[in-house]
């Protein structure tokens, strides 16, 4: 499985994100406090494996107004 760094700044409409990758990793923001994580083109098994470090990682994000 790859990753990459996507830099959600540089993209300008979601056409462009999808044709970034075959797989994406969407985060959705809501109310600024909950993040929702989706999963496309993933076996079940890279979804866990990424859910859990989601799981990581969101518990220690915190989001700055700009």
């Amino acid at each position: 499985m790859r990753y990459y760094t996507i830099d959600l700044q540089q993209i300008k409409n979601i056409t462009e994100l999808m044709l970034t990758s075959e797989n994406l990793i969407e985060i959705t923001l809501r109310n600024n406090k909950k993040r929702r994580l989706s999963l496309k083109g993933y076996s079940n098994n890279d979804k866990e494996l990424i859910s859990n470090q989601f799981k990581v990682i969101n518990s220690n994000l915190k989001i700055q107004p700009s």
